[in-house]
């Protein structure tokens, strides 16, 4: 998947950096140019990985904020200092990087993003997560017990990454067997609870009505 003749690790970590600042910058474009690739191929799983990335980081800083890019981009700068030290300490900066090197190179860029939000370890923070999680599974009650038909999305993409089709495939809501509509009622009254309990906990209330309960 590598085109140059002379793509370091280092080079590709700061590949790898210069397109997360774009996509945080152009946020919701899910485009990536291949000049910042810097002549690098990455392939789609790879792409997709980077987009992951995109978005914990992204969901991590106040996008109302005035300062959103200096925070976001100081963030990104502080992951890839990470993995640079990572790779600093096996002597393997300076190595040509192979296919395996690049998927590495990604993961390393996620075990740095998980060690940043294990050391948040706020209250608010850790309430945010869990109720972000609580209208997760709110939201697929509220599917099954509509009987509301969803759409799963997917996109089918040339070798270059370039969508050539969107195929929409059903989602079907409906109730397991044994499970009865006013139990389902009860969980979804329990749960919507919680995230109250959780709000009324929550130090710095939300400026905007960021959960739907």
């Amino acid at each position: 998947k590598i085109t140059s003749k002379s793509n370091s690790v280092s080079t590709v970590i700061s590949t790898i950096h210069s397109i997360l600042i774009y996509l945080g910058r152009h946020t919701g474009t899910g485009y990536i140019p291949e000049k910042i690739k810097n002549g690098l191929m990455f392939s789609r799983s790879d792409d997709i990985k980077i987009q992951d990335i995109l978005f914990y980081a992204i969901n991590l800083i106040d996008t109302d904020s005035d300062d959103y890019l200096t925070k976001y981009d100081k963030l990104i700068k502080s992951l890839s200092e990470q993995v640079v030290s990572e790779f600093e300490k096996k002597g393997e900066t300076d190595k040509e990087a192979n296919k395996d090197d690049v998927s590495n190179i990604i993961n390393q860029y996620y075990l740095a993003i998980n060690n940043y939000l294990f050391n948040l370890k706020t209250t608010d923070f850790v309430i945010d997560r869990t109720i972000s999680n609580l209208s997760n599974a709110m939201e697929q009650l509220n599917i099954d017990l509509t009987n509301k038909d969803g759409l799963s999305r997917h996109y089918v993409r040339d070798e270059n990454g370039n969508i050539t089709k969107i195929i929409n495939e059903p989602l079907e809501g409906k109730l397991p067997k044994n499970i009865s509509k006013e139990t389902y009622l009860k969980i979804n009254n329990v749960l919507n609870k919680a995230v109250n309990e959780l709000l009324a906990l929550r130090t710095n209330k939300p400026k905007s009505p960021t959960f739907y309960v």
